[in-house]
């Protein structure tokens, strides 16, 4: 990905940088906006009338010395949980932060593409303008304590609630919502789970993780990669639970109404 770190307006000069590679790069106003025309997109930069604009962040809030923080991607575990954010910082390195080192990096030296809110529940970062894009942080897997998984019927209307708890006992909250045609608790599930628990799989792989169980679910295919059958029964979702070590419980269950609980 080709990111914004820097920009010389009186020469018409931007500093890019390459975040897979972390090469930096020169280019002019003239040879930036051919490269974009050929759909090589450079985040936080967009054409307007033949001229280049900030897309996050006026232009101005990049300087020539490329010595404000630029934040390149935000960082989700696989269940699609903030985690943190990849950020340009001001040793010229790229380095993964987590949300509250962000939050620090923020309030000390600002960001060129993002600003720092501050309301009662916390300060958190917020982007200027369109939202960044999301890498997946495999590491962040097991800061996962326990999920919740909150399920209303509704005549043919199915809606689920899932609530992540971490290690420190932070909640956060993410809403699912199905089509009368997916009202099954065993797709929720797997909306919910699927990625993550193949993550789980991949660390079997990885020799980072032993198995509670020798005898492996049906839904479940070790090889070099590590393959989770979508759909799966509650009864199946357990016995992948048990083979992988993890408590899954059914806490209530009503007419219109069950919680699922995983224990990690």
């Amino acid at each position: 990905m080709l990111s914004l770190i820097g920009a010389d307006l009186m020469q018409d000069v931007y500093f890019v940088i390459n975040s897979t590679t972390t090469e930096v790069k020169t280019f002019t106003k003239s040879s930036a906006i051919e490269l974009m025309r050929k759909r090589v997109k450079i985040e936080n930069l967009t054409i307007e009338k033949g001229n280049l604009k900030g897309s996050r962040g006026d232009l101005k809030r990049y300087p020539v010395d490329c010595q404000v923080p630029v934040i390149l991607f935000r960082l989700e575990d696989d269940t699609g949980n903030l985690r943190g954010y990849r950020i340009f910082d001001v040793s010229r390195t790229i380095r993964d932060f987590s949300l509250e080192d962000a939050v620090n990096v923020g309030l000390s030296y600002g960001f060129a593409n993002a600003k720092v809110v501050t309301k009662k529940n916390g300060s958190f970062v917020v982007s200027l303008g369109e939202s960044f894009p999301t890498q997946v942080v495999r590491a962040e897997r097991y800061d996962l304590n326990r999920v919740i998984i909150e399920i209303t019927k509704k005549g043919s209307k199915v809606s689920g609630m899932v609530t992540l708890e971490d290690r420190a006992g932070k909640l956060s909250r993410q809403k699912v919502i199905l089509s009368p045609s997916e009202s099954t608790v065993g797709y929720i599930l797997g909306r919910v789970f699927n990625k993550y628990l193949r993550g789980c799989l991949y660390e079997l792989i990885d020799g980072k993780r032993q198995p509670a169980f020798k005898e492996r679910p049906d839904g479940v295919f070790i090889g070099k990669t590590a393959n989770y059958r979508e759909n799966l029964s509650v009864s199946e979702y357990i016995k992948v639970c048990n083979y992988l070590g993890m408590t899954f419980e059914r806490v209530v269950e009503k007419t219109n109404f069950s919680v699922y609980q995983i224990r990690i």
